[in-house]
C-alpha cells in the first residue's frame, strides 16, 4: 500500500532538489549491489562533493544539474514566476518493499504520470517507511504548459500508484471501505443530514 501526495513549491526550487537527493537519505546501504547507476553530485551548500549516491534518477533533464534544465525550460517559455515546481511523495507500507523495488516503481510512476515534464525521482531509506520523492518542473518542456494540480490529477496520481503497487504484488487501499465508512459515520447517523435529506 502506497500513499501519495503532491504540493506546490513557490520559492527555492534548488533547495528542494538538494533535499530529495541528499546522500544521507538516498545512499544504498548495500553499496554496489544496486542495478541503478550512481550519480555524481557536486553540492557545496550541503558540504558534500562528488558523493556516490544511489536511488536518484532524472527524467527529461540532466542527472548532474536538473535545476539548470528546469530553470532553462521556464525561461524558454517565459514562465519563471508563480509556482516553480511540485514536490510529491509516494510512501510504502513498512517492510513491504525494498529500496530497489521502490525506486523502480517510482521511476515508472513518474514516467506515466509526468511524461512531458522534467522530474527528479529519489528513494529515501532514512525512515521505517521507504518512500519516493518527486520534484516536478511546473512547466512542460514539450508544450510550455503549466502542470495543473487539480482533483483529476490527484485521482490519477493515486490510480497509477495503486496499479503499479498491484503489479508488483504490494497491497493497495480499498477505496470502497474507506468511503462507505466515512459516509456512514458522518452523514447517515447525523440528524442534521437526515433532516436535510428529507427536506
Amino acid at each position: 500500500m502506497a500513499t501519495t501526495s503532491i504540493w506546490s513549491i513557490k520559492n527555492n526550487l534548488k533547495q528542494s532538489i538538494n533535499y530529495i537527493i541528499n546522500p544521507e537519505k538516498t545512499i544504498n546501504k548495500d553499496y554496489g549491489t544496486s542495478s541503478y547507476s550512481y550519480l555524481e553530485i557536486e553540492n557545496t551548500e550541503n558540504n558534500y562533493k562528488n558523493e556516490k549516491v544511489c536511488y536518484v534518477s532524472s527524467l527529461n533533464c540532466s542527472e548532474y544539474n536538473p535545476y539548470e534544465d528546469m530553470k532553462f525550460t521556464k525561461e524558454q517559455y517565459g514562465k519563471t514566476d508563480g509556482i516553480l515546481a511540485f514536490h510529491g511523495y509516494q510512501s510504502f507500507k513498512e517492510n513491504e518493499v525494498t529500496a530497489n523495488i521502490a525506486h523502480e516503481i517510482g521511476v515508472k510512476f513518474a514516467e506515466e504520470m509526468f511524461g512531458d515534464y522534467e522530474v527528479v525521482v529519489s528513494t529515501h531509506q532514512n525512515t521505517n517507511h521507504i518512500h519516493n520523492h518527486f520534484i516536478l518542473n511546473s512547466v512542460s518542456f514539450k508544450t510550455g504548459k503549466k502542470y495543473n494540480n487539480n482533483r483529476t490529477n490527484l485521482t490519477k496520481l493515486r490510480q497509477i500508484s495503486d496499479s503499479l503497487c498491484a503489479e508488483y504484488g504490494l497491497s493497495v487501499l480499498d477505496e470502497d471501505i474507506g468511503y462507505k465508512s466515512t459516509y456512514n459515520h458522518k452523514v447517515l447517523d447525523n440528524d442534521y443530514y437526515k433532516t436535510l435529506k428529507e427536506d
